[in-house]
């Protein structure tokens, strides 16, 4: 078997040593890289970090790495740190994340049971099979050092508790396919007889709309409004509308459309 290509994305983060040593223990050579050609050429990603995800996020931009990592098809694995960038943002320092997983990372909250940040040994609590866990049974231990915690959803493979509940690993499928998410979404038409064949029409509508799929996503909000004809002859009919579009993807579109149509 061919051994893999694993690049540790050089994200700035303090436990870049310590991860590239626990490869290193399993056989596993990581070279550390930031140059976007390279990390594509991979068949494993691992980002990893440590500290504030603003700063994180920070260096990410500055190496001009979003995109890159965005667009990957291969595994991608976050450690610490790079876990909680995958998110769609962050209470720390309110910042906008990758947004490959759902939800946003949000601070625990201290209590006299509870700590903040949150360290040492804890026990975790598994809620699906996963290749990610073998070898590791519901409540084995693990070590943590943090005081953001990534939400429970879908995606967590298991969670761990300090004053409430949280994502301790997560796995979600980012490969072909594509997907819609509508938070919001309304659409209006009105009809106008004019005769008995011709008909009048407006139509519109607004959407809060995220597409996901290809290793990453795109906002489609934005609202469209248009006005059309229609002429009928028995069965068949001609119509034709104008439209106009403007959505945050970035583009105002204006649009002609003719067509024939036949009612079976």
């Amino acid at each position: 078997m061919t051994a893999p290509d694993v690049v540790l994305i050089d994200s700035g983060g303090a436990n870049i040593g310590s991860v590239r040593y626990a490869l290193e223990r399993i056989g596993v050579h990581a070279q550390l890289s930031a140059d976007s050609e390279r990390i594509k050429a991979a068949t494993h990603v691992i980002l990893p970090g440590v500290g504030a995800a603003a700063r994180g996020m920070k260096r990410l931009r500055e190496l001009g790495l979003i995109e890159t990592i965005l667009g990957l098809r291969q595994p991608l694995l976050g450690i610490c740190l790079g876990m909680q960038l995958l998110y769609d943002s962050s209470e720390e320092g309110d910042v906008e994340c990758l947004g490959l997983l759902p939800g946003r990372v949000t601070r625990l909250i201290a209590s006299p049971s509870a700590r903040v940040p949150h360290m040492g040994w804890n026990t975790l609590a598994l809620k699906r099979e996963s290749s990610l866990l073998a070898g590791i049974d519901d409540g084995a231990y693990a070590y943590f050092v943090h005081g953001y915690a990534a939400p429970i959803g879908a995606e967590t493979l298991a969670t761990c508790g300090h004053g409430r509940a949280f994502s301790a690993a997560v796995q979600r499928q980012l490969g072909p396919g594509l997907s819609i998410d509508f938070s919001y979404f309304r659409r209006w038409y009105g009809n106008f007889g004019v005769t008995d064949n011709l008909s009048i029409y407006v139509l519109g509508g607004y959407a809060n709309a995220r597409l996901k799929g290809f290793g990453g996503s795109i906002d489609l909000d934005g609202a469209r409004a248009g006005i059309g004809w229609r002429y009928d002859v028995g069965k068949a009919y001609i119509k034709t509308e104008f439209l106009y579009s403007n959505y945050e993807l970035g583009f105002t579109r204006y649009q002609g459309m003719a067509g024939l149509g036949y009612k079976f």
